[in-house]
């Protein structure tokens, strides 16, 4: 089993979803935070701490400004509109994907073809996009073989994305064993 996961944007480790937009002007050292809800729209809590004041920002479109300490909650299209520049440049969820491989081998078993074509398709259609190779195995062998295997198996995707036009500036790979 290898899973795939395709970062759009910057390239992320961390697959949880940042639910906050901080904004930092430097004229007048304000500081203007908007929290917004992650895709089930839950929010977490934001205090921001000036010289006297805690400001404390918990609700889903509400935005502060640190330096008047005034608080307010916008509407969703009140936040896109205002913040459309940041919201817009923020990476895109990953994708992941499993292809699995014949028995002690580095080859995709045929069921998993699709999914690779669908990986390519994908990588292909972004500018910004990561490939990210993470290659396992199952527990069958020892720690050292299986190590070695993951590797062939995660260097056999790799050759296949690249012979298929995507740029090894773009794929990172890991293997792990089991």
């Amino acid at each position: 089993m290898l899973p795939l996961v395709l970062n759009k944007g910057l390239k992320v480790k961390n697959i949880f979803l940042i639910c906050f937009i901080s904004i930092f002007f430097v004229a007048c050292s304000k500081v203007n935070v908007v929290l917004l809800p992650d895709e089930k729209n839950k929010v977490g809590k934001i205090e921001i701490q000036s010289k006297n004041k805690t400001l404390i920002v918990d609700k889903a479109y509400q935005q502060t400004e640190a330096i008047d300490g005034k608080s307010e909650i916008l509407t969703k299209k009140e936040v896109i509109e205002k913040f459309k520049e940041s919201i817009t440049s923020l990476p895109n969820k990953p994708i992941s994907y499993l292809l699995y491989f014949q028995w002690d081998s580095p080859e995709i078993v045929p069921k998993s073809n699709n999914t690779l074509k669908k990986i390519i398709k994908e990588a292909k259609k972004s500018t910004t996009l990561y490939v990210d190779i993470i290659g396992h195995t199952d527990r069958a062998g020892d720690e050292i073989y299986n190590k070695k295997l993951s590797l062939k198996r995660a260097n056999h995707v790799l050759k296949i994305l690249e012979k298929n036009g995507i740029e090894k500036e773009k794929i990172s790979m890991e293997y792990y064993g089991e």
